[in-house]
C-alpha cells in the first residue's frame, strides 16, 4: 500500500513538487490512479478484516460452564443449518458440562466447513457421532466430501491458513482454542476424495 501510495503522488506532482493540473493529467493517467484507489481499497478492506479476525482469535470470552444436553444443543444447531443441508435426526442422552454458546460455534464453524465439502457432490451427507467414556466424550461430524490433501492436515489448524479460497484461517484455530479452554481436543481424519471427520473430544464432567 506504501509503495502504491508514493507511485501516486509522484505521478500527480510536477518536479517543483507542486500538485498537477487536472488538464496536464491524460486520461490514461487518470484510468490508472482509479485502478490503484480501487487496489489500495480493496487491500484495506483486507487490513481491516485480518485485524477483526486476530482480534476474535486473540479475546476469546471465559467460559460460562454449565450443564448441557448434547441432544438439545445438536438439535439446535441442524435447526440454525437445515437451510444450507437437512441432517438425519441424531439420538443421544449425553450431557457434558461446558460454554454451551462457545460449543456450538465450534460445532456450526465445523459444519460450515463440511457443507462448503460438499459442494458438487452428488450424495451429500453429513453425520455425527457421539461416543461416550469413562473419561472422554467424542463428538464426531463426518462428511462424504472432498476430503483434505494429506499434506495439509497438520496445517488447517494453524492461525491464518485455509484451503479454501475466501477462508479467513481463523474457524479451526478459534475453535481448537476454544476446545483446549475445555480441557478437550479436536483431531481430524480425512481420506481425499471420500470424507473428512472432525472428532472434538471432551473430558467428562
Amino acid at each position: 500500500l506504501l509503495s502504491l501510495t508514493e507511485t501516486m503522488i509522484m505521478v500527480l506532482k510536477q518536479p517543483n513538487g507542486k500538485a498537477k493540473k487536472v488538464a496536464d493529467l491524460t486520461d490514461e493517467t487518470i484510468s490508472d490512479m482509479v485502478e490503484s484507489l480501487e487496489t489500495i481499497q480493496l487491500r484495506s478492506k483486507g487490513l481491516l478484516q485480518f485485524v477483526e479476525d486476530y482480534r476474535k482469535f486473540t479475546r476469546v470470552p471465559e467460559l460460562q460452564p454449565a450443564p448441557i444436553e448434547v441432544k438439545s444443543m445438536i438439535s439446535s444447531i441442524n435447526l440454525l443449518m437445515a437451510s444450507e443441508l437437512q441432517m438425519p435426526e441424531q439420538s443421544t442422552d449425553l450431557t457434558i458440562q461446558g460454554d454451551r454458546k462457545l460449543l456450538a460455534q465450534v460445532f456450526i464453524n465445523l459444519l460450515t466447513n463440511a457443507i462448503h465439502a460438499l459442494e458438487g457432490s452428488e450424495a451429500p451427507l453429513i453425520t455425527w457421532r457421539f461416543e461416550p467414556g469413562d473419561r472422554w466424550v467424542d463428538i464426531a461430524i463426518k462428511d462424504n466430501g472432498s476430503g483434505i490433501d494429506p499434506d495439509k492436515l497438520e496445517q488447517i489448524f494453524i492461525p491464518f491458513f485455509s484451503t479454501k479460497k475466501d477462508g479467513s484461517g481463523i474457524g479451526l484455530s478459534l475453535s481448537r482454542q476454544i476446545i483446549y479452554r475445555h480441557k478437550g481436543r479436536i483431531h481430524v481424519y480425512s481420506e481425499k476424495g471420500k470424507f473428512t471427520e472432525m472428532v472434538v473430544r471432551l473430558p467428562v464432567r
